[in-house]
């Protein structure tokens, strides 16, 4: 029989393999109409199956699965999101509050507000804040030099950018929780470093107010930066100043994600620029641009910021809000150690149970490995080299098995969260009747109950 009439069959696999993700709040896209640009997708540390591909300008990720991992770096999407037909948020409840401020200083800042407004109707400029007793107070009052935990920072003299992305690192892991979830009514309240360490939830601007106060105590040159960024919305990033060089250079911190930035990054999430602000002054962005790559950050000229106090109105007497040494205690280690043996059995429960028609077979051995490497993450969580360390550590088992991973960390609020960021992953959709599947899990303690959770989870089949 002629070899070209004999059926042909032709047999497919298809996988899901989970990359990293982006995710935008439905409120940020009402409230701005429509987001339209290129940002930052959130991809693991390690990308165990994948390998980086060079190119001539860039870097693409290569779908063969190869026994090496990937480390990715400013991966990134073009989007355009808006909704039709528009919908029209209704304008901001404007309320007042009591105040103990002097009332001087409330008509003098309802005037620089509305002279700005006039200008620039689409920035949301504010001179106060109202904290949670709802009391009216300028938002100068909440910065001041706080020093991070002993655990965090051990030596004071060490005023490193290593050092200090340890402490952004401890800040961006305490829970993020909106004023809205947190307490009832629309109103935006401002909680001091105490109150956020011991509710251990707070939004942007408490993240960023704590960040500034650390890195005043480090002997930075640092300010909140109140604006929009992408996908939080209204947001708060914290401003350093880089004296070292000859020509002072800045950078932009997000204090939830713990990253940072050059000024001039034109894929940092930071969209805008409204006003930055220390105990000093309020200074509002009144240049033509307000995202950062296009500003000018030189506070001292008179064109691209207006300051609240001036010469012809000088600061009066504003003492800060803040206690001056906060208090830290030590986690409970036992607690640690039981939850993160509970944290394992429950996702590894769980994983089972969405894989109700297929056996789920579990690889000790890997499980084993992977949890080795967890501590090394937290220890360096911005080494672009750990891609590299985890793929020799694992050249056995890499040897053996095609192996398909990635580990994710998140801050812990509860157990459900890493569920369903677990199960967002889609990594029990493995059809393969071979596949087995590794997982671990680590927890890092971090003083006042802040913990820092990682989960190891991968596929595996062998060679």
């Amino acid at each position: 029989e002629d070899e070209r009439r004999r059926a042909t069959n032709i047999h497919q696999r298809r996988e899901r393999h989970w990359l990293g993700s982006f995710s935008i709040p439905f409120q940020t896209i009402y409230a701005n109409s429509r987001v339209d640009g290129t940002f930052e997708i959130g991809i693991p540390l390690v990308l165990l199956g994948y390998e980086q591909n060079r190119v001539a300008l860039g870097s693409s990720l290569s779908s063969t699965i190869s026994s090496s991992a990937m480390t990715p770096r400013h991966a990134c999407v073009t989007l355009f999101i808006t909704i039709q037909p528009p919908l029209c948020p209704p304008p901001p409840i404007k309320q007042r509050f009591d105040s103990c401020e002097e009332p001087k200083l409330l008509r003098a800042a309802q005037l620089w507000e509305a002279t700005l407004k006039s200008k620039f109707p689409r920035r949301d400029y504010k001179a106060t804040a109202v904290d949670i007793n709802g009391k009216t107070v300028f938002i100068t009052r909440y910065i001041t030099k706080q020093a991070p935990p002993e655990q965090v920072w051990p030596d004071q003299r060490n005023r490193s950018q290593k050092a200090m992305e340890a402490v952004a690192r401890f800040v961006s892991m305490i829970p993020f929780l909106s004023d809205a979830v947190a307490f009832s009514g629309s109103c935006d309240l401002w909680s001091t470093s105490e109150e956020f360490l011991q509710m251990l939830s707070g939004d942007e601007e408490e993240h960023a107010v704590l960040l500034c106060n650390y890195f005043l105590c480090m002997g930075q040159e640092a300010w909140v930066v109140l604006g929009t960024g992408i996908p939080e919305g209204s947001t708060a990033y914290v401003l350093v100043r880089d004296s070292d060089q000859q020509s002072p250079s800045f950078e932009l911190w997000n204090p939830i994600s713990g990253h940072h930035y050059a000024h001039l990054d034109a894929y940092c999430p930071l969209q805008s620029v409204e006003l930055v602000f220390n105990t000093e002054n309020i200074w509002a962005n009144i240049q033509e641009y307000d995202e950062p790559s296009r500003m000018m950050f030189n506070l001292d000229e008179a064109k691209s910021w207006k300051p609240f106090f001036t010469s012809s109105f000088p600061r009066p007497q504003l003492p800060t809000l803040q206690r001056p040494v906060l208090q830290y205690h030590p986690t409970d280690l036992a607690y640690v150690q039981q939850l993160q043996e509970r944290m394992e059995r429950t996702l590894m429960n769980e994983l089972m149970s969405w894989r109700q028609h297929d056996i789920t077979r579990w690889n000790r051995f890997c499980s084993f490995a992977l949890k080795e490497l967890l501590p090394r993450f937290e220890e360096n969580p911005n080494d672009v080299s750990i891609s590299h360390q985890s793929s020799q550590q694992l050249a056995q088992l890499l040897s053996t098995y095609k192996i398909y991973g990635f580990p994710l960390n998140i801050a812990l609020t509860d157990i459900n969260s890493v569920v369903e960021r677990l199960f967002s992953t889609g990594v029990h959709l493995n059809e393969d009747p071979h596949v087995e599947f590794a997982l671990a899990v680590y927890l890092h303690a971090y003083p006042n109950d802040v913990i820092s959770v990682w989960v190891y989870v991968a596929s595996v089949v062998k060679r």
